[in-house]
C-alpha cells in the first residue's frame, strides 16, 4: 500500500466507484451517484456513469486506482474496464481491486443447495462473476504485473489459497502495476 506521505507528493489518486467512503488517501473520486458531492472539498468529484469508456481523463494521468467492490456492478466487459484503467495509468502506475469471489468454495456449496440468496457473491446488483484466476490472467494479458494478496491472516487459509485461489479465495485483492 501507500504511504500517507505520497498523497502529500502531488499523485493523482483515483477511486471509482467510491459511494460515501472513498479511499483515504484519494484526491479524485468518480461514481454516478450525485451524494460524492458531500464528500470534503479537498478531493475532486467527478459524476459519471463508469459504464461510459473512455474515461474523462488524459492518457497516462493518474498514479493510482482504487476499486472496491465495483467491477460486478458494471455492465462494461472486464477486459474493457482494465484496458481504460491501463490507459489512464501512468507507467508504474498502480490499479487495486476488491472485489467478491463467487467461486470461493462456500459460495459453490451454498448455489448447490439453493441458499445462494444468502451468499453476497450473488447479490442482486451484479452484473458478472469474477474469480481470482480470470482477473489475473486479463490484467497480465494487458501487459499488468498483477499479484493477488492473500484475503485472510490464517497460515492455513493462506496454504489453501496458493493451491486454488479461485476456491479458497473469500475476496479477491489484487495489486496490479502498469508496466513502463
Amino acid at each position: 500500500m501507500i504511504d500517507a506521505d505520497r498523497s502529500n507528493s502531488g499523485a493523482k489518486i483515483l477511486d471509482l466507484g467510491c459511494g460515501t467512503k472513498p479511499y483515504k488517501l484519494a484526491n479524485i473520486v468518480m461514481d454516478i451517484n450525485p451524494i460524492i458531492r458531500e464528500l470534503p472539498d479537498n478531493v475532486s468529484k467527478i459524476i459519471y456513469d463508469l459504464n461510459n469508456i473512455p474515461y474523462p481523463f488524459e492518457d497516462s494521468s493518474i498514479d493510482e486506482i482504487h476499486c472496491y467492490q465495483l467491477l460486478e456492478h458494471l455492465r462494461v466487459h472486464t477486459l474493457d474496464f482494465f484496458k481504460e484503467c491501463y490507459r489512464i495509468l501512468k507507467p508504474n502506475g498502480t490499479l487495486h481491486l476488491h472485489l467478491p469471489n463467487a467461486f470461493f468454495i462456500t459460495a459453490r456449496l451454498r448455489f448447490l443447495f439453493g441458499r445462494y440468496v444468502d451468499d453476497t457473491s450473488f447479490h442482486p446488483f451484479h452484473v458478472k462473476l469474477l474469480k481470482p484466476s480470470y482477473v489475473r490472467q486479463h490484467l497480465r494479458y494487458l501487459g499488468f504485473s498483477a499479484t493477488l494478496e492473500p484475503s485472510t491472516r490464517s497460515r492455513w487459509a493462506r496454504f489453501l489459497q496458493k493451491l486454488s485461489a479461485d476456491l479458497f479465495c473469500r475476496g479477491i485483492y489484487v495489486v496490479a502495476r502498469k508496466r513502463p
